[in-house]
């Protein structure tokens, strides 16, 4: 079995992944959730920290914005790659960034409440009691939320290399919540396999049981 490479959002850390992790290896498989957060000024600099934390071929999971770091990821793990499994997350879109792809409204208020090099942190994004009801758990809700830093410009702002060759590799998108409905869609117009949960965005921590026993039936 390959390890599992679980990749989290630039705008959350490695707790967002941890309750899968631990549902993994309690199934005997191994997965490792490097800390990408100090990489996080290009996609190339997350993708050579991700490919050092797990050695041997792995099967990738991305959540959210992670989505768009495939590509990099691809070129930089190569034929140790053997899976891709998008979780509620982005489809990478050559040539387009985050910045290019979000709602204008979003970057305007980023950009309002950041600053000239930095988004805020997404823990700042929100009022208390929506994040109480994002993530109900208080203990996880604090672990979570003091993982989120100000994201650099610089990664939100890079376009998706135009290289498609990840796209030969086996891959499988599991929709979590309603705002990823056209991916999840253009997953399925590639063939591959998709699974829908009735959950929400934030599943894989509020729900990590259900996400695990998702991603080993696709591997």
């Amino acid at each position: 079995m390959p390890h599992w490479l679980l990749i989290h959002s630039a705008f959350l850390g490695p707790a967002s992944w941890h309750g899968v992790a631990a549902q993994l290896q309690g199934n005997g498989q191994t997965a490792v959730v490097p800390d990408l957060r100090p990489h996080a000024l290009s996609a190339a600099h997350i993708a050579g920290a991700a490919a050092i934390a797990a050695p041997g071929p792995v099967a990738v999971a991305v959540h959210s914005a992670a989505g768009a770091l495939v590509p990099a990821l691809a070129e930089e793990l190569g034929e140790r790659l053997e899976r891709v499994v998008f979780v509620d997350a982005a489809m990478p879109e050559p040539s387009r960034s985050w910045a290019d792809r979000a709602p204008s409204e979003m970057v305007g208020m980023l950009r309002k409440r950041g600053s000239l090099t930095h988004a805020p942190p997404w823990s700042t994004w929100w009022h208390a009691a929506t994040l109480e009801q994002l993530l109900p758990d208080a203990t996880v809700r604090a672990r979570v939320l003091s993982e989120c830093q100000p994201v650099p410009w610089t990664l939100l702002e890079e376009t998706v290399t135009a290289d498609q060759t990840w796209l030969h590799r086996p891959a499988a998108y599991i929709q979590l919540s309603e705002a990823y409905a056209a991916e999840a869609e253009l997953a399925e117009t590639l063939g591959w396999p998709l699974l829908r949960l009735t959950s929400d965005h934030l599943a894989l921590i509020t729900d990590p049981a259900a996400v695990a026993d998702v991603l080993v039936s696709l591997v």
